[in-house]
């Protein structure tokens, strides 16, 4: 009995109208593509058409179960290359060795 009601809710909110007005009072990013085209929320956030642009040229991370391992290990190896640990060159060897092993480990290949 609780379900329609919690999926017009989620409709109503995930709504054109209002992911605009969320963008209008609390400055919030919206989901929907065409917010981000609308004259007059880029009258209020001008930023939002570089924001558009960056957006429809973004890549999603690779969809992959070992993720979140890869994204440390990446992460690693960028801090140390950042702190000056290694050097840029040394760090990214480091971490696609790193990142073949668990590759390696995961898929066994």
């Amino acid at each position: 009995e609780k379900i329609p009601a919690a999926v017009k809710f989620a409709r109503y909110h995930a709504s054109y109208k209002i992911q605009k007005l969320s963008v209008k009072i609390a400055g919030r990013d919206a989901s929907m593509r065409a917010i981000y085209y609308d004259p007059e929320v880029l009258k209020w956030n001008p930023h939002f058409a570089w924001l558009r642009d960056v957006l429809e040229h973004t890549r999603w991370r690779p969809a992959t179960p070992i993720w979140p391992e890869l994204s440390d290990i990446m992460a690693k190896y960028l801090h140390k290359a950042m702190i000056k640990e290694l050097t840029p060159e040394e760090a990214n060897k480091e971490m696609a060795k790193e990142a073949r092993r668990a590759v390696k480990e995961y898929w066994g290949e």
